[in-house]
C-alpha cells in the first residue's frame, strides 16, 4: 500500500523571520509523508537548510518520505552555494 502524501508550500523566503511558522507547519504534518513544494522559494539561508535536512531525518526516523519538489532555481542555487545541492533531497533516499 502506497502512503498518502500531504504537500506544504514553502515560503518564498525559508529564513529566520519565516522559520517560525516553517517549524509549526511541519509538526502539524508529522507523521504522514511530505512533499515541500519549493517553486516559490526565492532565498534560503544556513538556518533554513538546516531545518530541511533535520525535518528529512526526522520523517525518515518515523519511517516517512518527506522531499522537495519544484525547486526553484534561486533554491537550487543557494543550497548549492550552501554546500548541500538539494537534488535530490529526498528523506527516503538518504540523509541518514
Amino acid at each position: 500500500m502506497t502512503e498518502a502524501t500531504q504537500t506544504y508550500q514553502l515560503p518564498g523566503r525559508i529564513d529566520s523571520s519565516t522559520l517560525p511558522a516553517i517549524v509549526e507547519a511541519l509538526k502539524e504534518r508529522r507523521g504522514v509523508g511530505l512533499d515541500l513544494d519549493g517553486s516559490a522559494v526565492d532565498r534560503i539561508g544556513g538556518q533554513g537548510l538546516q531545518l530541511l535536512i533535520s525535518a528529512m531525518a526526522t520523517w525518515a526516523q518515523d519511517g516517512h518520505r518527506l522531499r522537495v519538489v519544484e525547486p526553484s532555481a534561486a533554491l537550487l542555487a543557494n543550497t548549492e552555494r550552501l554546500g548541500f545541492p538539494i537534488v535530490p533531497m529526498d528523506g527516503a533516499q538518504g540523509l541518514t
